[in-house]
């Protein structure tokens, strides 16, 4: 089992246009650029270092496709996940030819792909047993934790927005058109019906925030460090969160900020700093057209004072779920819409419940347009 951080093929030589993929690839599988850490990299590290494996492999699974083999028995997919292996077409949700021969893959190692919802039955009987399910349990194929986590904030409705501020900050859109842009940089996958996820994704995020909290005597909790940072008014803040740089030297500074700044310093310019990136990723997925409001999601939509940063950065309106765990929410309403045969758009509207909105500040936004600029 490999995860998606494994970099265990960052540093290979690889073949011309290894990951450009072959023509025509972003309009056939909606992924703008392949990198060391897609599965395709890490199986051209076993080919070259390990080839013993690659001569034995059976069956190529997903961590979530083995979870579905060890359960139900069957070798299965679900498209939105297998959509980011790069190895998908992602509108007739088939395994893409082209791809899996420029990358080397056997067809034969694939698990059969299907949308999320999909029924796949009860679970292997010694297995019921032994995990004390009953009988009846069924086993109903989720989806990728970001489309999930869009489902959960009931973004399942062409031109709506939603952004997950947690390991990764991710910008999710859904669609009903189907348009790869050559060098936008935006990742597509299928949603529920026709409709379509665009995604953005990058490492400026909650994380930085656990970071610069771990590296402080006796570390605060996060809410004691959102009341730090309430306490500081923007104008007065001295310190900006280098967003260009990389997350090694962002880390370095965050060190510095942990030795040298009150923690409400350096707090809100982290909370701002992500605000700025999540403002790059909705201008990028929006193309000049904003929202009239975004829903958040993730630790952090739990601080007003950041849903509030947020709302004042973008200038528009941020907005939460009462359930703070959207992701699982979403996967749960999957389940309901397959088991009741519903409509996921009914059982949405049943199941989730939108907080009041936190409106921008005229005068807030254009302090941070300038600061920014």
């Amino acid at each position: 089992i490999i995860l998606w951080n494994d970099t265990r093929a960052k540093n290979m030589v690889y073949p011309h246009a290894f990951f450009d993929g072959p023509p025509d690839h972003y309009q056939r599988t909606g992924i703008p650029a392949l990198s060391p850490e897609f599965m395709v990299a890490k199986l051209y590290w076993f080919r070259e270092i390990l080839p013993e494996v690659i001569a034995k492999t059976a069956k190529l699974c997903l961590i979530s496709d083995y979870l579905t083999l060890w359960l139900t028995g069957l070798h299965v997919t679900e498209v939105g996940v297998a959509g980011l292996t790069g190895l998908l077409n992602i509108q007739d949700q088939n395994w893409c030819p082209q791809a899996l021969e420029h990358f080397q893959v056997n067809p034969g190692w694939m698990p059969t792909p299907m949308p999320a919802g999909s029924n796949l039955g009860a679970l292997h009987p010694d297995l019921q047993s032994a995990l004390n399910l009953p009988h009846a349990c069924q086993f109903i194929l989720g989806t990728l934790d970001q489309y999930a986590g869009a489902i959960g904030v009931a973004n399942i409705r062409p031109g709506s927005v939603s952004e997950t501020t947690g390991t990764v900050l991710a910008t999710v859109r859904c669609t009903d058109q189907f348009d790869p842009q050559p060098d936008s940089g935006i990742f597509w996958g299928p949603a529920s019906g026709d409709h379509y996820y665009q995604m953005v994704f990058g490492d400026i995020s909650a994380g930085l925030l656990d970071f610069y909290r771990l590296q402080l005597t006796d570390p605060p909790t996060f809410a004691q460090l959102d009341e730090a940072a309430t306490r500081i008014a923007p104008e007065s803040l001295e310190c900006t969160l280098p967003l260009t740089e990389s997350t090694a030297s962002i880390h370095a500074t965050l060190c510095d900020w942990a030795r040298d700044l009150p923690q409400g310093q350096a707090t809100r310019a982290i909370l701002e700093g992500v605000a700025y990136a999540l403002n790059d990723q909705l201008c990028l997925l929006s193309m000049g057209t904003l929202p009239d409001h975004v829903t958040c999601a993730g630790g952090a939509a739990r601080s007003d004072l950041w849903l509030q940063i947020k709302a004042d950065v973008l200038n528009i309106a941020t907005r939460r779920s009462d359930c703070s765990e959207a992701t699982s929410l979403g996967a749960a309403m999957i389940a309901m819409a397959a088991l009741t045969q519903t409509p996921l758009t009914d059982v949405v509207a049943q199941c989730v419940n939108l907080e009041v909105e936190f409106a921008p500040d005229p005068i807030a936004h254009e302090y941070y347009k300038a600061s920014r600029t």
